[in-house]
This record gives structure tokens, sequence and C-alpha cells, in this order.
């Protein structure tokens, strides 16, 4: 069985969810950090929507984990490098880290690794299309487009226009 989901619709999810967070007039203080490859379209695509609906604009930066893994050793292919650029001070900032989809929680991990490089944050959080809720690590992500419990979710592949010319969730069982 297949299923396709609308990433539009996964977004539009997840901006809803950050803007009612921080109702308090804090979302001026929000920076986006896209996790290379798939995270930094959907930051940049989340800070648009935000624009859009609030006129208020979320700077976007990338974010490489690869040096930060604890996996490397274990990938049979090299990891490619991925670029680093965050053309704005993460210092006294509300972080929202960026990805596709969340499910050991490594990758997380990685990033929180990477980012105290660039200076230390007020908060950071992370918004994710789809969290599988598979966790090794304790990181919770509250801004989420779905969420599955359930062996459903094994199978999930995510193409973005960006980088694959098409927008598609694929979920197999």
């Amino acid at each position: 069985m297949e299923k396709t989901l609308s990433i539009s619709q996964l977004i539009a999810t997840i901006t809803s969810q950050i803007i009612n967070s921080y109702t308090d007039g804090s979302l001026k203080n929000v920076h986006f950090i896209g996790i290379q490859t798939n995270g930094v379209p959907i930051a940049k695509r989340m800070s648009k929507a935000i624009a859009d609906l609030t006129s208020i604009n979320c700077p976007v930066g990338t974010l490489s984990t690869t040096l930060f893994r604890d996996d490397l050793t274990t990938k049979k292919n090299m990891v490619a490098l991925n670029q680093t650029s965050i053309p704005f001070s993460i210092s006294g900032t509300d972080i929202i880290l960026v990805d596709d989809i969340i499910d050991t929680g490594r990758t997380i991990r990685a990033a929180l690794g990477a980012l105290q490089e660039y200076g230390r944050t007020r908060t950071i959080s992370c918004a994710t299309l789809i969290d599988k809720a598979n966790r090794e690590m304790p990181i919770s992500c509250p801004f989420t487009g779905i969420k599955f419990d359930h062996p459903y979710s094994s199978h999930i592949k995510v193409k973005l226009t960006e980088i694959h010319g098409e927008d598609t969730v694929l979920l197999e069982s």
C-alpha cells in the first residue's frame, strides 16, 4: 500500500504551529537552520510562509552535520560533505532546526553539536515534515507535519522540487 502526502500541507501545518507558539512577539527572534540536504528548502519555504502570513522575516541558514555524526565509521559509502552557511549571529536567537524526517534523533544530535561552533542561542527546537517517533536519543520535535508511531512509516521517501524536480512524500508499507 502506498500513500502520498502533500508537502505544502505539511509545511502549512508546521508554520501554523510555529506562529501559535510565538504569540508573545518573539517570532521576530526566530531563525531557521535547514539541515543539509532536504532541510534547507523546507526551512526556506517555512520562512516564506511565515513572512506571507505575518510580515515577519525569519532568516535562514544551512547546516552540514556530516562531521558531527556518530555513525560515520559505520557507513558503507562515503558521506558527502555539504556546506554550512549561517549568515547571521545565532547568539541570543531562537533557532529552529529543520529537516525532512526525524527518526532516531541522531541527525538532530549532530546538528546540536555543529551549532555549538557558531555561538550560544537563546533556545533551540526542531521542525520536521515527518516524525517517525523511533528515537534512540532523548530528542523531541515540537513542530511536526505528521507523526507516525507504527511500522507503516518504515519506508518514507521525501522529494523536493528544489533538489529532485518534484514534491512528493511517499509512504510505503
